[in-house]
């Protein structure tokens, strides 16, 4: 055996990777040559959703193609670890289009400058797109060394995605499943009350697998076309789309017998920069103050007001404070004020446990139930994987360019699930993308609501697309719950869905406005309801059953 000095040196695995990731950024033309295919599915896919040249329609149908590019390319991969790097730079490049509002909110709020949050979105999106070579991976290997057939590998290798997207390390971020794009058309959607909007994306990759057998075929001598297969797809969509139209008439006929209850939703649209300025909490009281009052005069029962709306910390268990007793004085009416709140902490009484709160309080000002909002963003309300994060944000702020960064507010996640008692129907409630995660809605329902609310903040975007990314999601949880939604939004969009998704009313974006519109109770128990995302589980399982095999 050689000595391994005489033997080639290696190359570092950093300095290997790091001009990698050098070159996909500078886009050099040999990246850009080997990976187009991949590029293009994600230029295609990022269109599926509200996106940064139009921000309120979208072209749903391109999600039954974004995906066939990228199967292109990973299909001809000699190796899994070929194929992953094919989901890597797809996943990187399409998460890089559908959230490029975050540099808005690391570079505004944050204060990192403009170099380094676009350095700190990239990584966000490399990390995504690590998951999505998982997916790429995984399909590999089933119908490569497995020699299943694709059409069973990649639409299951999907759902790995989409389940892996809600639970990674801990934190998730499923922010709109490709399958959330059938919310284009509404009737294609409502199956998600049996399956769950998530798994909506297992007819979708289907789709994209006939899409690319289809442009295969026509790329060979001898054409074979996939029409059976499209047939099938065909099928299935009819059947969804029998399925939507007759159950938007039964729901319509159960929403007809529902309760009336009139919710009056207010925007305050307060810049987050001056929200805690001394100078400025009185006026943002008096801008509340002068909503509540609007809607009340248009007949509003329960008024909402946006997440963390009045910038006065309140001690739960104790007399809301002076300046918000005078502001609910004289509104005479149920509301869910939304404040940040501390709870003592008896171990020690010099670090009080913090929360994101929304408390109910009664006509005459006293609070009925807090509910302490319980998926918290990372970063910006809490700092993940503390033993690492805290020791690198004080090293980054050493630097001079760094020093003003703005990291997490403290929160602690809420213990307990809770619903409103309110008179006229118990109520749930979602704090902010809380609402994208199916589970935790689900979660809150369960119980026995008669309709649900979500209260946010999304100045943190900016004028963007992701106020209408999130509001989709928000019809897609109404479609899955068979529940009317009301949503107040400091920035918007604020307004009501019904429980068959469709958007009854809505503030536009960056406006002081309030709304009032009806929501009805609701009592029917959806299979989502009942079971959750047990779809999704099941192909999840059968994803890694084929793995093992």
């Amino acid at each position: 055996m050689a000595d391994s000095r005489d033997a080639p040196p290696k190359k570092n695995f950093l300095i290997r990777w790091s001009r990698a990731l050098g070159d996909a950024i500078a886009g050099t033309p040999a990246f850009l040559k080997y990976y187009r295919l991949a590029i293009l599915g994600a230029a295609i896919y990022v269109f599926t959703f509200p996106n940064f040249l139009w921000t309120k329609t979208t072209l749903w149908p391109l999600a039954f193609i974004a995906l066939a590019p990228m199967l292109a390319m990973a299909d001809r991969a000699q190796t899994a670890k070929a194929a992953f790097k094919v989901g890597l730079v797809s996943g990187f490049f399409a998460n890089l289009g559908k959230l490029y509002w975050l540099l808005h909110t690391i570079h505004h709020y944050g204060h990192f400058p403009l170099p380094a949050a676009i350095l700190v979105l990239a990584l966000l999106c490399l990390t995504i797109g690590s998951f999505w070579g998982v997916a790429f991976w995984a399909n590999w290997s089933m119908s490569k060394r497995g020699g299943f057939s694709i059409w069973i590998t990649f639409p299951l290798a999907w759902m790995l995605l989409e389940w892996w997207m809600t639970v990674a390390m801990g934190i998730g971020f499923p922010w709109l499943a490709i399958g959330h794009a059938l919310i284009g058309w509404l009737p294609l959607a409502q199956i998600a009350d049996v399956i769950g909007g998530m798994s909506l994306s297992l007819p979708v990759a289907f789709g994209n697998v006939v899409a690319y057998e289809a442009w295969r075929a026509a790329r060979a001598e001898r054409p074979n076309y996939p029409v059976k297969q499209a047939a099938g797809l065909i099928a299935v969509l009819l059947v969804f789309l029998v399925y939507g139209l007759v159950r938007m008439g039964q729901i319509d006929k159960q929403m007809e017998a529902g309760e009336t209850i009139k919710v009056g939703m207010l925007q305050g649209n307060i810049d987050q920069n001056e929200k805690w300025s001394e100078g400025n909490r009185v006026k943002t009281l008096r801008i509340y103050r002068r909503q509540a009052e609007e809607v009340k005069e248009k007949g509003a029962e329960l008024i909402l007001m946006p997440e963390t709306a009045l910038p006065f910390w309140q001690t739960q268990g104790k007399r809301l404070s002076r300046p918000v007793r005078a502001f609910l004085s004289k509104i005479d009416r149920w509301m869910l004020v939304a404040v940040p709140t501390r709870v003592p902490n008896e171990d020690d009484p010099k670090w009080p446990y913090k929360y994101n709160s929304a408390g109910l309080v009664s006509p005459d000002g006293k609070i009925v139930t807090w509910y302490n909002k319980h998926r918290l963003v990372p970063f910006g309300e809490y700092l993940p994987f503390k033993k690492i994060a805290i020791p690198l944000v004080t090293w980054l702020k050493t630097f001079e360019p760094l020093e003003d960064l703005r990291f997490s507010a403290g929160f602690y996640p809420g213990e307990e699930y809770v619903v409103f008692d309110y008179p006229r129907g118990r109520f749930g409630i979602a704090i902010c993308y809380e609402v994208i995660y199916p589970s935790i809605v689900r979660t809150v329902a369960l119980p026995g609501v008669a309709f649900m609310t979500t209260i946010t903040n999304d100045a943190w975007f900016g004028d963007t697309s992701a106020p209408h990314q999130h509001w989709d999601q928000v019809r897609m949880r109404a479609i899955e719950l068979r529940r009317y939604f009301a949503r107040s939004a400091n920035t918007g969009i604020s307004g009501i869905i019904d429980a068959n998704g469709r958007t009854l009313s809505q503030t536009g974006t960056y406006v002081a406005k309030t709304a009032v519109g009806d929501v009805r109770t609701m009592q029917t128990q959806s299979i989502f309801l009942r079971f959750g995302e047990w779809f999704l589980h099941l192909c999840v399982l059968a994803c890694f059953g084929l793995l093992l095999a």
